[in-house]
């Protein structure tokens, strides 16, 4: 009897330990897949940042916004920056950084922030991170329009993801998630990935949904996190 016994006690106690090992297991599974997501979600996003900064920035910023400047400043410095938009444009990088950095220096109007900004956008295409993010960092500290700080905003918080603290970039992207924001699709979608970075998937799908559900939000932004919030509660 007593042999039967340690049997059985031996035998559950095997059964116990392939369970913990089967948990283990699925854990590990699921931890990957979540690792995938946020690295399929982020390299889209990513890919969406360097677009948006690369290109043409007057578009971005607004015809609007772009006609009342040059009502008020100078046409020099208006003609500067759509020569040296021209020379990036065409691969001529250095005549169009030589131009960018003298109306940085020297702008008078708030084509120099502007300047500031394609600097970082040329910086990102050739991959001087540093330099992109000081001249990110330089557009966002100025008194440049807040579309532009907003563009600068979300592509700071976008090259630091893998290094900064994320409260800190958390903080950054705060303004642009409530009200009417027109970047409040892109704040919120990095947002929740670093909400997914830090392992909190009830943060992610919390600001997803109150980006969602907010009416300011365009319906193709709301489509676009829609998409990503069912990918993330699967």
């Amino acid at each position: 009897m007593k042999g039967i016994f340690m049997t059985k006690k031996k035998d559950k106690t095997i059964d116990e330990m392939e369970k913990l090992q089967q948990a283990i297991f699925e854990r590990e599974v699921d931890e990957e897949l979540q690792r995938e997501k946020l690295k399929a979600m982020w390299q889209k996003y990513r890919f969406a940042v360097v677009g948006f900064i690369i290109g043409v920035l007057l578009v971005t910023i607004g015809h609007e916004v772009y006609y009342s400047w040059r009502q008020k400043v100078s046409l020099s410095e208006s003609d500067s920056f759509e020569n040296a938009a021209v020379l990036a444009y065409t691969g001529e990088t250095e005549k169009a950084e030589e131009i960018l950095k003298k109306l940085v220096a020297e702008g008078k109007t708030g084509y120099a922030p502007l300047a500031q900004m394609k600097l970082a956008g040329i910086y990102l295409a050739q991959n001087k991170t540093q330099e992109a993010i000081n001249a990110l960092q330089a557009v966002i500290n100025s008194n440049a329009p807040e579309q532009l700080k907003a563009v600068a905003t979300i592509a700071y918080v976008g090259q630091l993801f893998e290094t900064e603290d994320a409260t800190k970039l958390q903080n950054m992207l705060q303004p642009y998630l409530i009200g009417s924001s027109n970047f409040v699709g892109s704040a919120a979608e990095l947002s929740a990935a670093l909400h997914l970075k830090s392992n909190n998937e009830a943060a992610a799908i919390k600001v997803l949904n109150q980006t969602i559900n907010n009416p300011k939000t365009a319906p193709i932004v709301k489509k676009r996190l829609s998409e990503l919030l069912s990918v993330i509660e699967e």
